[in-house]
């Protein structure tokens, strides 16, 4: 038996103590800390209603209809001269104040909208880089002290920044620096681990220094997690599914615009649909597995952001009870996906693995702004075909994964490729006893 096979063990013979209190609370606030500053982007920099204000000195014929230029009488014989507007007035009925029109991030500078949020989830792809490194060599709760600590007072400097540069480079900083909450799970399992192992026995520095110089040599060694067809293909497939889960849960939550026209009505619903999303699936993936209700999950959604392509923009209340709904379902199928693929991938590249498909699905979330703040306004319904078709093909492919519930978890990778071989087995074997009940079949029938 491995040693992380002792450990789970023995954490399930202690059940649950004050350490795990504790841990809960801890986790539930650092991670209370995130969505307000993912979310800031709906606030603070949404769209707004403007209207070209052009110098009163100017003898001006018309206004674009973007507003983004006005026309004047010219000088010369050439007749009307465009000219681009720098001033603009804002509609201040639903914002007002906004980041959209202190800094006037509309016609050519209205791509740093949706800059003003990516650049926030840019920042935390890089907090991999940083966790391990800060937590080995400085110890884990100091880095989570240390930058809970920059992290609220980047939060409370953007109230006195007049700069959109400073802003922009403030946001990356704060995701980046902004690791603890997205490693806390492992960060506190590592504490937790350490914690039983020191009550068991006290180990000596020079066992010590082993395990740290294997696991170091493992890190620095080539990806195991495409070692072979097998662990590829659950890495591709998990990668792409997280890739998924992220860019249309996040996007479902940015789409307050486009789906409804009260944005706060909207924020707060998508949230309370969370919760269904996150209760229902313990009971779910306890007695139907993994796969089916993840790939279940990933499909309902696609087809009901496909549905919302063909509805009337007259029937906002049914695009925000469809939208509502596929939030429901995206929900769920992020939080089986935590779980699932956890198990899929063999102990000894476990961290490999979910440190991938943590990857992607933050580069989801980079990208997740251009599509709902630029492509949205210009093509209302690119973004739902976008979120349908990513979530169709997440369900499709989650398939071509194998079963965790109530198996055995896999320690080497050697035990995945034999768990595909045994699958290979008995899907011999049971079309092999099927062509036998045929030919039986047609010989009595004979």
């Amino acid at each position: 038996m491995s040693n992380n096979s002792k450990f789970d063990d023995l954490l399930t013979q202690l059940g649950t103590s004050k350490w795990n209190i504790i841990y809960f609370l801890a986790a539930s606030f650092w991670v209370f800390m995130v969505p307000p500053q993912f979310i800031s982007g709906v606030y603070l920099a949404p769209a707004v209603n403007y209207t070209c204000r052009p110098p009163e000195s100017e003898e001006i014929v018309q206004i674009s209809k973007d507003s983004c230029y006005y026309s004047t009488n010219g000088s010369s014989s050439v007749g009307l001269e465009d000219e681009p507007c720098t001033e603009w007035d804002f509609d201040t009925s639903v914002f007002t104040s906004t980041l959209t029109s202190e800094f006037s991030l509309v016609c050519k500078r209205d791509h740093l909208r949706a800059t003003y949020q990516s650049i926030y989830m840019m920042g935390t792809i890089f907090s991999p880089l940083l966790a391990g490194y800060l937590a080995d060599r400085y110890g884990r709760w100091r880095v989570v002290l240390v930058m809970q600590l920059v992290t609220s007072t980047i939060v409370i400097s953007l109230c006195f920044i007049h700069s959109f540069t400073f802003i922009v480079v403030a946001r990356f900083v704060l995701g980046t620096v902004n690791l603890p909450t997205l490693f806390i799970l492992d960060i506190m399992r590592n504490i937790q681990e350490e914690s039983v192992a020191a009550a068991k026995a006290r180990e000596t520095v020079q066992e010590g220094s082993e395990k740290l110089f294997k696991k170091l040599s493992r890190f620095l060694s080539l990806p195991g997690v495409l070692s072979n067809r097998v662990i590829t293909v659950v890495t591709v497939i998990v990668c792409l599914d997280n890739f998924a889960a992220s860019l249309v849960f996040d996007g479902l939550n940015l789409s307050g615009d486009n789906y409804s026209a009260d944005p706060f009505l909207y924020i707060v619903l998508g949230g309370l649909m969370e919760v269904p999303g996150y209760t229902i699936n313990g009971p779910i993936i306890d007695r139907w597995g993994r796969r089916v209700p993840t790939a279940l999950s990933f499909i309902i959604c696609g087809i009901l952001l496909l549905t919302l392509t063909f509805i009337p923009s007259g029937l906002s209340w049914l695009v925000v009870t469809l939208a509502l709904a596929g939030k429901v379902c995206i929900s769920g199928a992020f939080q089986i996906i935590y779980v699932y693929s956890s198990e899929l991938f063999p102990t000894e590249v476990r961290l490999q693995g979910l440190g991938a498909a943590s990857v992607f699905g933050q580069l989801g979330s980079v990208i997740l702004p251009y599509i709902t703040t630029y492509l949205g306004p210009l093509v209302p319904w690119a973004p739902s075909v976008i979120f349908a078709s990513l979530s169709l093909m997440a369900g499709v492919i989650t398939m071509a994964l194998h079963e965790t519930a109530g198996e055995v978890l896999p320690d080497t990778i050697t035990d995945l490729k034999n768990i595909g071989l045994r699958r290979n087995r008995e899907k011999n074997v049971e079309s092999t006893e099927m062509e036998q009940t045929r030919y039986k079949g047609g010989n009595v029938q004979e």
